[in-house]
């Protein structure tokens, strides 16, 4: 009985070793396949599958990193962190000279990127029924039938991918106006909306690359 319960107490030693070698050998696998790819979405399925790996403190520092140089909406556009407030012609010059996270080729977005950081507004998120479009090439009065949702109290940020509660200049121009070159198009985060507005207003800005 002894010699049944020493062998029974080696296998199963034996076992136990040969499952951590495999699953180490996995964690290292999986380590280097997310420093290869240098993906944050990556680094968190490594951690998913080994929290307590050995790249784990590697995972959590690249995520971190990756999503505060990268903000990213739909389309793959990089966002810079937010700045208020200033003018239109300040915008366009501040987001020119930006330098921020190793880059310095930022600008103004046009309405239809920053559409793309719009949520929970069927309406004004790309694709929407708000026509308002400079691919689509629709910039005038007449195209802002629907551009707008109701506000939700006590929820500013319930519009922005980004947790914005103002409104962010865009570089599109309203046009069909006489006045149209002092007016420039906006999204007003704390309601979903889309307006045009003048140029001297004072509004927060996100620049994308």
């Amino acid at each position: 009985m002894k010699k049944v319960l020493v062998l029974f107490v080696a296998l199963f030693a034996t076992l136990t070793l040969f499952a951590q070698k495999a699953g180490s050998i996995q964690d290292q696998q999986a380590c280097e396949y997310a420093r290869r790819s240098s993906n944050a979405e990556i680094w968190q399925d490594y951690l998913k599958q080994f929290p307590q790996g050995m790249c784990a403190f590697e995972a959590k520092s690249e995520i971190k990193k990756q999503k505060s140089n990268s903000q990213n909406g739909k389309g793959n556009l990089q966002w810079s962190n937010k700045v208020s407030k200033m003018n239109w012609m300040m915008a366009v010059d501040y987001c020119q000279n930006l330098q921020e996270g190793g880059h310095s080729d930022w600008r103004l977005p046009s309405i239809d990127e920053l559409r793309t950081l719009i949520k929970n507004c069927p309406q004004t998120e790309v694709g929407g029924s708000c026509n308002v479009s400079e691919k689509g090439g629709c910039l005038s009065e007449r195209c802002t039938a629907n551009c707008f949702c109701p506000i939700i109290e006590n929820n500013i940020t319930y519009y922005s991918k980004m947790g914005d509660e103002s409104t962010l200049w865009s570089s599109s121009v309203l046009e069909g106006d006489p006045n149209s070159p002092y007016f420039k198009w906006a999204v007003r985060f704390f309601n979903g909306g889309i307006i045009a507005d003048k140029v001297g207003q004072a509004y927060s800005v996100r620049c994308v690359r």
